[in-house]
């Protein structure tokens, strides 16, 4: 009896990770009265709940990339270049985080190295030219 109950307890605790991991990732926003500081305490969490995922890593590096917008601080962009770079490395077949990495190369002066991020880019995805 006592092991059963165990075997709940962990399912039920895994059960709770994998929904607020899910919660975390799904939220691109920030809520209302929600602080920057828990949503990055939200999103390292999510990262140990999966380290091998890239969703926690776009997170963070598009929310570095907004503010970094919001106030022109090379150190932000830095780091979110990096961010970007960390979800490629964690998973190099998930090519989300390429168009925010060339953009954050681009912002940074490195036009070759966003030259060549593009055409990998390019190479794995058929984009289509759409003019009016």
């Amino acid at each position: 009896m006592n092991l059963k109950n165990s075997r709940v307890v962990g399912l039920s605790r895994l059960l709770s990770n994998y929904y607020f991991y899910l919660k975390t990732i799904k939220s691109d926003d920030v809520f209302a009265g929600q602080r920057v500081a828990q949503l990055e305490k939200n999103i390292d969490r999510a990262k140990e709940l999966c380290p091998r995922c890239a969703d926690p890593l776009l997170m963070k590096g598009k929310r570095l990339l907004n503010e970094y917008f919001s106030t022109p601080n090379p150190s932000l962009l830095a780091a979110a270049k990096e961010e970007f770079d960390k979800a490629i490395q964690n998973n190099p077949f998930d090519l989300r985080a390429l168009p925010y990495l060339v953009q954050s190369h681009a912002l940074q002066g490195s036009f070759q190295k966003a030259k060549e991020i593009c055409y990998k880019l390019f190479k794995y995805h058929k984009y289509e030219l759409t003019g009016r």
